[in-house]
């Protein structure tokens, strides 16, 4: 489980001093997997209303691009580090891979279809790509309204890792749908 210290803006994972790299990594994945748990349900809602499509599921996991819908059985995949971005380029993506259910490719059909859902698509997807990952590098990008953490454990210099994505997620209320 990992600690919230909100008055002082720090993110605490509760590990061993000798653990790895990995297991830290695995532990702040499965807060981040928690979180996206609960930040999903709510745009995926939105977005469906947007758009007029709804998924006959929707993951969550590691993977290269930020989504992927499989056309055939309309199913989406979320990439996992979507949780370390803002809460904008969720609805981005998600109404990108809504809209894959329409407009299978990236062709002049589906760009009106972003055009007509998501008119800032260009800007945010622009954004979305800039943004790097350095959770436990020493020389971190600050993400725009992250909440700073000054440690990880035994003391892994690390900044800006709990984003407004999550900080958006813990204030929504809403039925949940079940999200894997």
């Amino acid at each position: 489980h990992v600690l919230l210290d909100k008055e002082k803006s720090i993110i605490y994972l509760p590990i061993a001093k000798k653990s790895t790299i990995e297991k830290r990594k695995k532990t702040l994945d499965e807060f981040y997997r928690n979180q996206m748990k609960i930040a999903v349900p709510p745009v995926l809602d939105k977005c469906t209303k947007i758009v007029g499509k709804t998924p006959s599921e929707v993951k969550i996991r590691n993977m290269k691009n930020w989504g992927n819908c499989r056309y055939q059985d309309k199913r989406i995949t979320l990439n996992l580090n979507l949780a370390k971005k803002d809460h904008e380029c969720l609805e981005y993506v998600m109404i990108h891979e809504l809209c894959h259910l329409i407009e299978f490719n990236h062709g002049k059909n589906f760009k009106k279809l972003m055009d007509k859902y998501c008119p800032k698509w260009k800007e945010i997807k622009k954004r979305l790509n800039e943004y790097e990952d350095y959770l436990f590098s020493l020389s971190m990008s600050s993400f725009s309204s992250g909440v700073n953490c000054s440690t990880i454990s035994s003391g892994v210099p690390s900044s800006k890792i709990f984003p407004p994505l999550i900080k958006a997620a813990r204030s929504q209320t809403s039925k949940t749908k079940s999200i894997s």
